[in-house]
């Protein structure tokens, strides 16, 4: 797979921004064997504004990873399905964090995020593979986590996962409307590449084979 790393979409940091929250979501269709991790990055932080404090937010990133049929073919037999979606698209909403690094004031920044509408993304952030055919992806995003924690962002000692309303994701708002292939080149999104999650996504493709969609109480859906 190419590697083309994620670009900020903002000139410059906004000031309030002491915080990274990064949205996931995915769209999944198992019968073309099609699926979009998509992720959106935002800076976040508190402002005071007529005596009052409230959260400020600002994207900084929209992109996403699609992978479809020509991806899987040279792989035999496997199967696509929205916990390795949902991993899969944590690794990309990380990865971007990566990128973005000589963007953000790192040593500025005291806390990252993720939000996600199922919990097995959050088993995963803690390294834990909640189905077998999962461990080749929540290696990688181990690997993504542990990077930005020990070695890029100074104060940030742990990234916690936020459950939200699937009504209210807007990343997967972003990977629904990415599923239609027409729309991948006009989204005004960034389609990045990743070495290490292409090979990790064939692994779990191929040890998936025979399990089909899970149910939104086996993902951890919440709606």
């Amino acid at each position: 797979m190419w590697r083309r790393p994620a670009k900020s979409s903002a000139s410059v940091w906004p000031s309030f921004g002491d915080s990274i929250t990064v949205e996931i979501g995915e769209s999944v269709d198992p019968s073309s064997r099609f699926m979009v991790l998509a992720a959106k990055v935002y800076a976040t932080g508190l402002v005071i504004e007529e005596e009052r404090t409230k959260l400020e937010a600002e994207e900084i990133w929209s992109g996403h990873v699609s992978f479809g049929q020509h991806d899987f073919s040279e792989v035999d037999g496997g199967s696509v399905n929205v916990p390795m979606a949902s991993v899969g698209a944590a690794v990309v909403g990380l990865r971007a964090v990566l990128d973005l690094r000589s963007f953000v004031p790192v040593k500025k920044v005291t806390e990252i995020v993720i939000l996600s509408d199922h919990t097995v993304s959050e088993s995963a952030l803690r390294g834990q593979a909640k189905f077998p055919y999962l461990q080749p992806i929540v290696e990688v995003l181990q690997n993504y986590k542990n990077e930005i924690i020990e070695n890029e962002f100074p104060l940030v000692t742990e990234i916690k996962l936020t459950k939200i309303d699937a009504v209210n994701n807007r990343a997967a708002k972003l990977a629904k409307q990415l599923k239609n292939p027409n729309n991948l080149d006009s989204a005004n999104v960034s389609t990045i590449g990743d070495y290490e999650l292409f090979p990790a996504v064939l692994k779990s493709y191929k040890l998936a084979e025979g399990k089909k969609n899970r149910t939104n109480d086996e993902v951890g859906h919440t709606t």
